[in-house]
């Protein structure tokens, strides 16, 4: 394990997308996601962080 980046203050997330509530923590319900679905999440979220900047 490396870990960079700490010169810099910086923070990231990452989205995890769910269905159930429980999904994160049981790898039975674990799926793959649909890359087609995730391109839509990830546009979605563009355009609300475009909308936030000013």
């Amino acid at each position: 394990m490396v870990i960079v980046g700490f010169s810099v203050p910086h923070a990231h997330l990452h989205l995890v997308p769910l269905h159930k509530s429980n999904e994160l923590f049981n790898p039975e319900l674990f799926s793959r996601a649909n890359p087609g679905e995730l391109e839509i999440i990830q546009e979605k979220i563009k355009k609300e962080i475009d909308k936030s900047r000013i």
